[in-house]
């Protein structure tokens, strides 16, 4: 009795047109018994497109095929392996090398010539087919994202579909929680894995959540470090959202795809939820974030990633020459640069370094200008309140953590729960509760401080005095520390260094040069 596999397949588009698949494989198991087949194996591809062999089912079919684990294939049509002429010829060529027949039930061509000429030309009129279905689908994309419609998949977090108008509307919680992630991404700025665990602290509410689905295994708690990246790096919370900008050659990983050409993009307005000089902001952090990060080098440099060119613009590179003294250098120098290269000579960091510690220490001393800065940014309206609000949601959290706490005592000793299960969960909500209670501290902390500006200003120089005290004994490592909290750039001149800080609203300012930069060529 031959053995025969059943292989059927049905795309995304077809499943919502009412093509079934369960259909296809009664049929394939019907005709597999009329004509006396014993089944070896059945291969399900629910919701993949004709035109690619990136299919878990059809890499196994093919396998097992080499293994001369069956003799023949059977398909509803041809066009459910591949749609493409070239893919699946030579699919049907593999298969027969193995003694494997590939037969479709409702089609009836023999292994003849003149069959396999019928074949080719059931082939070609399967891709012409799928081209035109794929043209038309595009076209209709285009016209509704031209009137405006959302053409993005599901709507991102801090959005809801309005399905009358097919246009995003914003979800108020979520977008309350958008404008807090970026804010601790600037204001605090935190890293994301930072960021991932005050985000879960506070159980903010998740898609998942709002749409009633059962939360997948997630190994990281219900926020992911790359779905915080994801919102943190979309620009439609600005107010506008870019179809067509990335081009994605099919059955290709996510990491190939590729912007295309910027008249090719069709904009449609969303209601913003932050505005661009935020956003702005949050790009350059999460830029910062990476640079800095101490998985990028083994070696310590005061001014990593910091320092720019005041005649290219590039940034400069950090390294040692053959007396393994450090120095920097406009990475328009190197050889391999891009474009034309930068003249600047390298700046020795003996002579660098100490000019930017020394503009901060006396920064430290006449502090005035940053605290000019710092009623600015107290000074605008909503921000104070939105602190407020931040304390109150922090001590209602801790509030519902003591209480959660106490139910778990209460199920101990009702019996619900064991002994085990008990110091688990009680021991993962304490730690729960001590992170709270020290972020609210904090702000509390902030927000006692904004009561009093004499109060700030008395702060500020009793720093200077602390670190100009202790300024022989500050290690390396800890300057590296603070120049990396403080210090925005450090654009390089001829004979001169202009040092930028991060105030509270995230934006730089020159606060000093650094003169007398001695220079290497």
């Amino acid at each position: 009795m031959p053995r025969a596999a059943i292989y059927a397949r049905v795309s995304t588009a077809e499943q919502v047109e009412g093509h079934s698949i369960d259909a296809q494989i009664e049929r394939l198991r019907a005709y597999a018994g009329d004509h006396g087949f014993r089944l070896a194996g059945e291969y399900v591809d629910p919701g993949f497109q004709g035109d690619t062999d990136d299919r878990p089912a059809l890499r196994r079919l093919m396998a097992h095929a080499r293994a001369r684990e069956f003799e023949i294939v059977l398909v509803y049509r041809f066009d459910r392996i591949f749609r493409e002429v070239r893919l699946f010829l030579n699919t049907e060529h593999e298969l027969r090398q193995h003694g494997v027949r590939l037969i479709s039930i409702t089609e009836a061509i023999d292994d003849t010539h003149e069959g396999r000429l019928q074949l080719l030309i059931k082939g070609s009129f399967a891709e012409y087919e799928k081209a035109v279905i794929r043209e038309r689908s595009n076209l209709g994309r285009i016209r509704a994202a031209k009137e405006g419609k959302w053409m993005g998949g599901p709507p991102p977090y801090g959005y809801d579909l309005n399905p009358d108008t097919s246009r995003l509307v914003v979800n108020e919680e979520e977008a309350k929680w958008v404008q807090k992630f970026y804010r601790w991404l600037v204001d605090d700025r935190l890293s994301l894995a930072k960021l991932q665990r005050r985000v879960n602290d506070l159980k903010a509410p998740t898609k998942w959540e709002q749409l009633r689905r059962n939360r997948p295994v997630n190994r990281g708690g219900w926020w992911m470090q790359r779905t915080l990246g994801r919102i943190l790096t979309k620009e439609l919370y600005t107010g506008t959202y870019h179809y067509r900008k990335v081009w994605k050659p099919r059955a290709v990983r996510r990491k190939d795809a590729k912007l295309r050409p910027e008249e090719e993009w069709i904009a449609i307005p969303v209601p913003a939820i932050i505005d661009h000089d935020l956003f702005k902001f949050a790009q350059r952090q999460l830029k910062k974030n990476s640079e800095l990060s101490p998985r990028r080098t083994n070696r310590l440099y005061l001014l990593r990633r910091l320092v720019e060119c005041g005649t290219c613009g590039r940034t400069w590179v950090a390294t040692r020459n053959n007396f393994d003294r450090p120095y920097y250098i406009c990475s328009g120098r190197r050889k391999s640069a891009s474009s034309e290269r930068c003249e600047r000579p390298a700046v020795m960091a003996s002579a660098l370094e100490p000019a930017v510690w020394n503009a901060l220490i006396e920064l430290l001393q006449d502090p005035a200008l940053v605290l000019q800065k710092v009623r600015e940014r107290l000074d605008q309206d909503g921000v104070r309140e939105a602190k407020d609000r931040e304390l109150r949601e922090l001590t209602a959290q801790v509030l519902k953590a003591e209480h959660e706490e106490a139910r778990l005592i209460r199920a101990f000793k009702e019996g619900v729960i064991d002994l085990q299960t008990l110091k688990t969960e009680r021991e993962e909500t304490r730690e729960r509760i001590s992170r709270l209670q020290d972020a609210r501290n904090t702000l509390e902390r902030e927000l006692t401080g904004w009561l009093s500006k004499e109060a700030q200003i008395a702060a500020v120089e009793q720093l200077g005095h602390d670190v100009i005290h202790a300024l022989p004994n500050v290690p390396y490592e800890r300057r590296c520390e603070v120049v990396r909290q403080v210090v925005d750039r450090v654009v390089v001149h001829e004979t001169e260094a202009e040092v930028y800080t991060v105030l509270p609203a995230g934006q730089p300012i020159a606060l000093q040069d650094a003169p007398g930069v001695d220079r290497i060529v």
